[in-house]
């Protein structure tokens, strides 16, 4: 039967060292042995202890941050006999719980409405071994001083790509770019955490900030009037908003998304 069961709370990324007291009221020097069972995330250095008599002393165990899903291990201490000495074995239950995902890189982007922007992130692979990633991404629209805030679409759009391919390959302890496109549809600002996950080497996270300004002019309209005179011109308003229409295009190409935009309206309201 476990004797307790110690929880290893931790940010992802950032691994935790525990020491685990024994104490021995016992006239005799006691020797454990020491095993682990379960996740390997779990290092137990000491292969064993000597416990002298009426003393304590700490056993060290390392956990190592590498998912946000919770793994479990064992820390089994068996005595070995000496004599007629012969202690009870202990076992200790070890479990992990990720308390954030920080990013471990923020970096920036920003253009214009309805154009595109890109930014070659450097990713390393922080792991000991080689890695294909699984990429993931999710975006959440935020205020200027990065507070949660609503899409002002009915149907918002996605403002940041990934490569086509969802598959990332680095090697342990090297370092590739990623491309990462920046299309918005709105004015304001929008975070993206871009995940990497292996099953068997570990995961991450990278946080894309992007900044969406007014689109640029369609057309520049020139007039030249003498002082004190008045001229009128007529601006002609386009039904359909060829920036907007160029990103529905690079938008259908790239990922199929174009469905998501509402067709033109046989009128259009414009306020000025």
């Amino acid at each position: 039967v476990p004797k307790t069961t110690i929880v290893f709370s931790t940010p992802l990324g950032v691994n935790l060292t525990k020491n685990i007291e024994l104490s021995s009221p016992a006239k005799k020097t006691i020797t454990f042995l020491c095993s682990s069972h379960g996740s390997s995330d779990f290092i137990i250095d000491k292969k064993s202890v000597t416990l002298e008599p009426r003393s304590s002393i700490n056993i060290p165990v390392e956990y190592l941050s590498r998912f946000t899903r919770p793994v479990e291990g064992q820390l089994v201490l068996t005595s070995k006999r000496e004599g007629h000495m012969h202690a009870a074995a202990m076992v200790f239950n070890l479990k992990s719980k990720c308390t954030s995902r920080r990013p471990r890189k923020v970096v920036q982007v920003a253009s214009k409405l309805y154009e595109v922007a890109a930014v070659d992130v450097e990713v390393d692979n922080p792991f000991p071994a080689d890695a294909e990633f699984q990429l993931s991404l999710r975006t959440e629209f935020v205020t200027e001083s990065g507070a949660p805030a609503q899409s002002k679409m009915e149907s918002p759009i996605e403002p940041f790509h990934l490569p086509q391919t969802k598959k990332f390959r680095v090697k342990s302890g090297e370092t590739q770019k990623l491309k990462i496109h920046f299309l918005p549809f709105e004015v304001g600002h929008c975070s993206c955490s871009v995940g990497f996950f292996d099953a068997k080497v570990g995961e991450f996270y990278i946080e894309v900030q992007g900044t969406a300004s007014k689109p640029s002019p369609i057309e520049v309209i020139k007039m030249t009037v003498k002082a004190e005179e008045e001229e009128k011109k007529e601006i002609l308003l386009p039904h359909k908003n060829q920036l907007m229409e160029k990103a529905r295009l690079w938008l259908d190409q790239r990922s199929g998304q174009q469905g998501k935009l509402r067709p033109a309206a046989d009128s259009v309201k414009y306020s000025v």
